[in-house]
């Protein structure tokens, strides 16, 4: 179950611009959870029918040449994980969505005090910031299957390998995992339980 009455959903970097990445580099292959942006649609309508916050991080690069540049296409959100007028839109300049950022003051502002993170990379943006929530006492849970990785080819890791020692290296000390079907799950339960 969830550990507080109102859970954020953190979703992290979801913009068009990792499908633009991967073409530009085509000797990465397939990314290692190719339903992530899927998922994180998933959770982001559960999230919305309980009233729950919602939190997009949206990756602002300083270099012109980045598809996350906001003069560049890839800027825009995914269109799975498209922000309502109402909801809550970060943007952030580094990798970590707590620096230079209001996150930790919008969190503690609205008492919000559990993180359930979606995004991308999972190596990249999505450690980062998880490892500073936790750091920061947050109770962070990490979406495996609503995050995502890229392989490393140049120490032959394959996507999934560098997904799956991100996933372990956060799990338990940072985070605890989970995936999308059992979230939804429970969000339904709680929901189902505030309207008898």
């Amino acid at each position: 179950m969830f550990k507080s009455t109102q859970p954020a959903l953190l979703i992290i970097d979801m913009q068009l611009a990792i499908g633009v990445y991967a073409l530009q580099h085509p000797e990465l292959g397939s990314q290692s959870q190719p339903d992530a942006e899927n998922n994180a649609g998933k959770l982001l309508l559960c999230w919305r029918q309980n009233g729950w916050p919602v939190i997009h991080i949206r990756h602002s690069s300083r270099f012109n040449n980045s598809p996350y540049h906001a003069s560049h296409k890839g800027y825009a959100f995914h269109p799975k994980v498209l922000p309502l007028r109402h909801e809550t839109v970060i943007t952030k300049h580094e990798n970590c969505g707590f620096l230079h950022t209001n996150l930790e003051a919008y969190l503690q502002g609205n008492r919000i005090t559990e993180l359930i993170v979606a995004g991308v990379l999972i190596n990249h943006s999505v450690d980062a910031t998880i490892r500073v929530a936790s750091g920061l006492g947050f109770d962070v849970t990490l979406v495996n299957d609503a995050t995502t990785a890229f392989a490393m080819p140049d120490i032959n890791l394959t996507a999934q390998q560098v997904h799956d020692v991100f996933a372990s290296n956060l799990s338990g000390e940072y985070c605890q995992l989970s995936n999308t079907s059992e979230l939804c799950y429970l969000a339904t339960q709680v929901n189902t339980q505030e309207t008898l």
